[in-house]
């Protein structure tokens, strides 16, 4: 059986990664506000939604 496998697969994980390491360095005082509200699933497992607060830095450069 053949698997498809996307082509950006490799550039989409770069660009989330970078994404992420953008936003998080420019989070301070991160607080819950409520309780993660997880996904019941047998394929994926995970929070669902988890409401935050945060101050944001100004960007950089």
């Amino acid at each position: 059986m053949k698997r498809y496998v996307c082509l950006g697969l490799h550039i989409a994980r770069i660009e989330i990664d970078a994404m992420l390491v953008e936003v998080l360095s420019r989070m301070e005082e991160v607080e819950r506000t409520a309780p993660p509200e997880w996904l019941a699933s047998n394929f994926i497992s995970g929070p669902r939604t988890m409401p935050v607060k945060f101050r944001a830095w100004p960007r950089r450069g």
